[in-house]
């Protein structure tokens, strides 16, 4: 976790210092915020949704292919923060926000594992 923040603030401060009429900058920034910060979110969304969704809606057949709930929601959970990286512009705000976030589900994925498992850390 510590290195996740230290690598976020100094992609931050790298990209500060560039020039911000560069089109490597307005490339970068959304990009490197999306995949260090979406892979914390996104590995939350898979621990909360592996005890949340029951295990017979686990995967599912559309259109004669077979898809994976939780694959799906990985992906959505990166696109979805990729839009949002690239709608706010305080990139302070999108750090927080996603630190709650994923802190959240962290949190509802340690008590959907406390109740559905027989085992209990407490």
């Amino acid at each position: 976790m510590v290195m996740l923040v230290g690598l976020v603030y100094a992609m931050t401060l790298w990209l500060s210092r560039k020039k911000e009429d560069k089109f490597s900058y307005k490339v970068l920034k959304p990009l490197s915020f999306t995949i260090i910060l979406g892979s914390l979110i996104s590995t939350s969304v898979l621990f909360a949704s592996n005890w949340i969704i029951p295990k017979g809606y686990s995967s599912f057949n559309l259109f004669d292919s077979f898809y994976f709930t939780q694959e799906i929601l990985f992906y959505v959970t990166y696109v979805l923060l990729f839009i949002y990286v690239i709608v706010q512009k305080n990139s302070i705000k999108i750090i927080r926000s996603t630190f709650y976030l994923s802190l959240l589900l962290l949190f509802v994925a340690f008590i959907a594992h406390n109740l559905m498992s027989d085992f209990t850390i407490i």
